[in-house]
């Protein structure tokens, strides 16, 4: 049986292969995880596909299906998607909620933003964007700060 430990040294350890290799043992959602935390814009696609082939799969999806699918969409530019899927019942009321105000953001729907941010932050009062930052295990620095940006304008605390 394989180890499902993140990837060490022996896979490679902070390589794209290396995370693959480690997300074949998950289900579809592992290799999405992979996708889009690698950075490389060419696989966000991928990123998506895989998503929702984790949701077609599985007849009871957990909610972070749903946050994956919105994480991979706001990726990828496709902003109209991922507020859709982020507003899902399944991840709604979750920690997804700090992303969908940043998609809200991106589509100039301001208003709407801050009210996801507020309802956030209700949830998560210690959340700060400063700690986010520096946990997410984005390559793409600029996707990550993307994100980031989106929650500052939205009202999320620095």
């Amino acid at each position: 049986m394989r180890s499902l430990s993140a990837p060490t040294s022996a896979l490679g350890q902070g390589s794209f292969l290396g995370h693959v290799r480690w997300a074949s043992a998950l289900p579809s959602d592992g290799l999405t995880r992979c996708y889009f935390y690698s950075g490389t814009p060419a696989i966000r696609t991928p990123a998506i596909a895989c998503a929702q082939t984790a949701l077609r799969l599985d007849p009871r999806p957990p909610g972070y299906y749903f946050w994956i699918l919105g994480l991979a969409q706001f990726t990828a530019g496709q902003y109209e998607a991922a507020v859709k899927t982020l507003r899902n019942e399944a991840t709604y009321r979750t920690e997804s909620r700090n992303l969908l105000a940043a998609a809200l953001v991106q589509l100039d729907k301001q208003e709407e933003a801050c009210e996801e941010a507020k309802l956030y932050l209700t949830a998560n009062p210690n959340f700060k964007i400063t700690h986010w930052v520096e946990t997410q295990p984005y390559r793409d620095i600029a996707m990550r700060d993307r994100i980031a940006e989106g929650m500052r304008k939205a009202g999320l605390p620095e």
